[in-house]
């Protein structure tokens, strides 16, 4: 009960304790609260349908839910609750997005169907995010990280395909987005982490031609 604006206040606080506790580690209690934030937002959108606003915060408060459980490593039960809220969120037909955006959502949505090897949907779901980024870019500086790491996770997933040239290509792409020098002068750490990982996948193949 309550009126909206102050349930959506103290949803929001309840998703801000979560998002720490995942940092943490603390998955039970971060899930827990992600689902009592959209307990809570689950009245106010019930109450006034047509309200895009409320109903918007209804499918990013599941999607956090998924995406909590895709961190606490259980991505079999993370996927289906993620499918199912970002195709919620595209049926509104935002003018301006909210919550982590379509491009998060599907780059999560990839992580979750390549940890349950799902790996042509993966590939597409990373793809689809990799375009929405490309398009940010300019906008946001974290663009730029977010882009090098799908192209990295991209590349896992053709590596596990036996596809090593596609693979290499796309490590080698993640590694020019990820741009070292600069990344080691301003200290970016998670660019340098999706080179790293961009170094890794060429390495495995290096290693399985030789």
């Amino acid at each position: 009960t309550g009126e909206p604006s102050v349930v959506r206040e103290l949803a929001t606080s309840l998703s801000r304790r979560a998002d720490g506790e995942l940092m943490s580690g603390a998955f039970p209690a971060a899930i827990a609260d992600f689902r009592r934030a959209k307990e809570l937002l689950a009245r106010p959108a019930k109450l006034d349908p047509e309200n895009k606003m409320l109903q918007s915060d209804l499918w990013v408060g599941e999607f956090e839910i998924g995406r909590a459980l895709a961190v606490s490593g259980k991505h079999a039960e993370a996927l289906p609750i993620l499918l199912r809220a970002f195709d919620g969120y595209k049926s509104l037909k935002l003018e301006d997005d909210v919550g982590p955006g379509p491009g998060a959502m599907q780059a999560w949505i990839g992580e979750a169907q390549s940890a349950t090897n799902h790996f042509a949907e993966a590939l597409k779901s990373y793809e689809n995010a990799i375009v929405i980024l490309s398009k940010d870019e300019g906008n946001y500086d974290d663009a730029r990280c977010d882009l090098a790491m799908l192209l990295t996770k991209r590349g896992n997933v053709l590596l596990r395909l036996g596809r090593a040239k596609e693979a290499d290509a796309e490590y080698a792409k993640a590694i020019e987005k990820a741009k070292l020098s600069f990344s080691l002068e301003h200290m970016d750490i998670p660019s340098l982490y999706a080179a790293a990982e961009a170094y890794g996948g060429r390495g495995d193949i290096a290693v399985a031609q030789a």
